[in-house]
């Protein structure tokens, strides 16, 4: 399982969204979910964030077998104090049960991404699927609503990352020559760390 988390101070609510990837034989499916913060919750970008992960974590079905991204710093730093040697000294109301619930899932790794997609970074996994929690985040947020989305659900080549990543969008046979990447740009398979993603997809 591959897990994307973002958090939005943006008002009036606050928000987090999380995706969620996840392969059955030779279908993969993404599921974006966007929720705004309890009712109440003071609304900053550290605490947002902090739930962003602490819901991501609370998805996890097989712990030890799932890998998260999030482009906050904080919140890596803060939810792994073991590794990182930080001892927070605010949000504390979140920060334990959120600690709780990560060491529950024991995520198998949890890497940082940058923070917002540029045009060059289109083609690369990680900025895209950020991408699409980053949105997820800010929309709940704004309506104060909960939304979940599938924004992949398709038949993949059991050896081709590129198609498990990106489905065909040309609807081309699904087990089609894995030569088809070359019509990606920046090669984005090579981009994206094959280790993990064949190990935990």
């Amino acid at each position: 399982m591959l897990i994307f988390a973002d958090g939005s101070s943006a008002m009036p609510a606050g928000g987090t969204g999380v995706l969620v990837i996840e392969r059955n034989d030779d279908r993969v499916r993404a599921t974006v979910f966007g929720s705004p913060l309890p009712r109440g919750c003071k609304v900053t970008n550290q605490r947002a964030e902090l739930l962003a992960v602490q819901r991501a974590a609370a998805m996890v079905v097989k712990p030890g077998e799932a890998v998260l991204w999030s482009d906050s710093s904080y919140a890596i730093g803060t939810l792994q104090p073991h590794i990182s040697g930080w001892r927070p000294k605010s949000n504390l109301d979140i920060v334990r049960p959120a600690i709780a619930t990560v060491k529950q899932a024991r995520f198998a790794n949890i890497c940082h991404v940058t923070g917002h997609m540029t045009e060059k970074h289109k083609d690369l996994p990680t900025m895209y699927f950020h991408d699409l929690v980053d949105k997820a985040a800010g929309a709940a947020a704004k309506t104060g609503r909960e939304t979940v989305s599938v924004v992949i659900d398709e038949r993949v080549h059991p050896e081709c990352l590129t198609c498990a990543l990106f489905p065909c969008r040309g609807r081309v046979n699904y087990d089609a020559p894995c030569e088809k990447r070359i019509a990606w740009p920046m090669r984005a398979v090579e981009r994206f760390d094959s280790n993990v993603v064949s190990r935990y997809l």
